[in-house]
């Protein structure tokens, strides 16, 4: 059984590690129940995690919790890390949901009730087809409403490894 936190634990960050790369965490929702959240560092070099970027694991290394912007359209779940739902600095340490309703960054394109995936560039989400087996294997949750313009949050349920 994962360690329950408060929602205060799973949005504070810092510039030094206070848990294991990859920790995982739950928290309780009132509203939208369970969460499971995961500890990362950001590694970019300049670039902060906006609230609602999907975040990926840094390919040169072999951490569950070194995490990049994730850039690369169709990029397969279990690549993804989770989605950042509050600012983490560039350097810094912080928990991102890999598990349960929050908010995920848009592309324009979201409609409700269908399958999102990354759409590659600066962690944005994207409406997924599904008219292939990368699109399938891209899928990191469902929208639960609309994003209605580029680069605005919309609610969706995500499921990332």
């Amino acid at each position: 059984m994962l360690p329950e936190f408060t929602s205060d634990a799973v949005t504070a960050t810092s510039t030094t590690a206070l848990y294991k790369l990859g920790y995982k965490v739950v928290t309780k929702d009132a509203t939208y129940g369970t969460k499971f959240w995961r500890y990362v560092l950001n590694s970019e070099a300049a670039t902060a995690f906006a609230a609602g970027t999907i975040v990926q694991r840094k390919a040169s290394t072999v951490s569950s919790g070194t995490g990049i912007v994730c850039v690369t359209a169709k990029t397969p779940r279990f690549k993804v890390l989770g989605v950042a739902q509050n600012a983490i600095a560039a350097g810094s340490y912080g928990f991102i949901l890999c598990e349960g309703v929050g908010s995920v960054l848009g592309d324009g394109s979201v409609t409700a009730n269908s399958s999102v995936e990354s759409e590659g560039t600066t962690g944005r989400a994207k409406n997924a087809t599904l008219t292939n087996a990368d699109e399938v294997a891209a899928v990191i949750g469902i929208a639960l409403g609309d994003d209605g313009a580029a680069d605005t949050t919309f609610t969706a349920y995500v499921s990332v490894p």
